[in-house]
């Protein structure tokens, strides 16, 4: 079965998107330590352990759902939502130093992570448009520009 030809646009959304992903990490990570001290008062690392991992536990259990939902819907609908879930997490998390709330913190991770589960898309969309010839270079560019972005 022929492939259709690569769109340019159409696989530079995905990498960028990837490349995104990879600094929203890079940001955040090494600054979640000082916002729990400075800006929620909270020197407790278990409460670090749990923002950590609310991110990482919702990424994980939305990147199947994510990947159901792509096959059977396109990649269109999966992509907006995950970055309105991404972009309402970031502002929850935003707004818990403000309000000087944990569970606020919470809530923006867990969202955080929904969003961060259009990761999955990237790969999947760039193998089911590219030539069959350059999907490794495609893929391999993909993991690059999550590299670049951390």
């Amino acid at each position: 079965m022929d492939r259709p030809a690569v769109q340019r646009p159409g696989i530079r959304l995905p990498l960028f998107s990837t490349f995104l992903a990879g600094m929203q990490y890079s940001l955040v990570m090494p600054t979640i330590w000082e916002y729990m001290r400075i800006d929620m008062h909270c020197e407790n690392k278990v409460w670090l352990g749990v923002l950590v991992a609310a991110f990482t536990v919702c990424q994980a259990c939305f990147f199947p759902v994510m990947g159901v939902w792509s096959d059977r819907h396109g990649f269109r609908t999966p992509y907006c939502v995950a970055a309105t879930a991404g972009v309402a997490g970031g502002c929850l998390y935003g707004l818990a130093g403000f309000f000087h709330s944990l569970p606020l913190a919470l809530a923006g991770r867990a969202l955080l992570g929904i969003g961060g589960s259009n990761r999955t898309l990237a790969p999947a969309f760039i193998t089911r448009v590219a030539p069959a010839a350059p999907v490794t270079a495609l893929l391999a560019l993909n993991n690059g520009c999550s590299l670049l972005g951390v």
